[in-house]
């Protein structure tokens, strides 16, 4: 039986929970226009989710909605 270090099994348990970089990329630009932008926040992520929708399936876009629905929060 192998044993591995700590440090290997973190390193790998963080190579599995890797995201997507288009995924990543519709949370950083949906992050950064709820920051700068005037529009009401509702607005800007029904947007991002309108993208999303034409990439992925249900799962991904509610985890982006939950998570530009928390930075919106934050941001306020």
């Amino acid at each position: 039986m192998e044993t591995r270090s700590p440090v290997r099994r973190r390193k790998k348990d963080a190579e599995d929970r890797k995201v997507e970089p288009l995924l990543k990329a519709i949370l950083i630009c949906g992050a950064y226009e709820l920051l700068i932008a005037e529009t009401d926040a509702p607005i800007v992520i029904n947007d991002y989710l309108n993208v999303a929708h034409g990439f992925y399936d249900r799962g991904e876009v509610a985890l982006i909605n939950g998570v530009l629905d928390s930075i919106s929060t934050i941001f306020q």
